[in-house]
């Protein structure tokens, strides 16, 4: 079970919450170093201590007692210089997160990725996308978030941009008003 500040207290999950992040990044490694560092800064150490481990050849990031996660970053470039060297530092820099160059079928790569099998046949699987020129600037709860999908089933994806309590466009720099979000309809 995973322990939430939010809702129940508990996750219903069988076993642990299991959730898979796929990233992309294509001839930004500047770019995708700002948004590991952001995501580690806002999504992994708010929680204290974290510990890593190993499961066939993927690096996973317990993150609670019992919520998982596992970082893939998908890239290519289209000429190794100056690019393949900075992926590599990158690599290098954050050692927990999983690095795969992407070869000549991209849509086989996505697939091994995304139907990775989970650190145990328990587990609870959930995906997140991200791409290189993402910036998390403040906390997200992602045991939180799972939580929230979890227990509203009729809730099939989070985006963060989306919640209509959200008054401040960063792209434009000012407050706003929201757009009014309507159900669509059936059929």
């Amino acid at each position: 079970m995973v322990e939430s500040k939010k809702s129940s207290g508990i996750i219903p999950f069988v076993g642990d919450a299991f959730l898979n992040v796929l990233v992309y990044s294509k001839d930004r490694p500047f770019q995708l170093q700002q948004l590991l560092k952001s995501f580690t800064a806002c999504c992994i150490t708010p929680y204290g201590d974290f510990s890593t481990f190993k499961n066939s050849d993927k690096t996973f990031i317990k993150l609670t007692r019992s919520f998982n996660i596992c970082i893939n970053v998908l890239y290519t470039y289209q000429t190794a210089e100056p690019f393949a060297p900075l992926y590599k530092q990158l690599e290098a820099e954050f050692p927990y997160f999983n690095f795969v160059l992407e070869s000549k079928t991209p849509s086989t790569d996505v697939s091994a990725i995304l139907n990775m099998a989970p650190p145990d046949e328990e587990s609870t699987p959930f995906i997140m996308f991200m791409f290189d020129d993402m910036f998390f600037f403040n906390k997200v709860l992602l045991p939180d978030i799972c939580t929230t999908l979890e227990e509203q089933r009729d809730c099939f994806a989070f985006h963060l941009k989306l919640s209509p309590g959200i008054h401040y466009s960063h792209t434009n720099n000012k407050w706003m008003v929201p757009p009014q979000l309507q159900l669509a309809a059936e059929g």
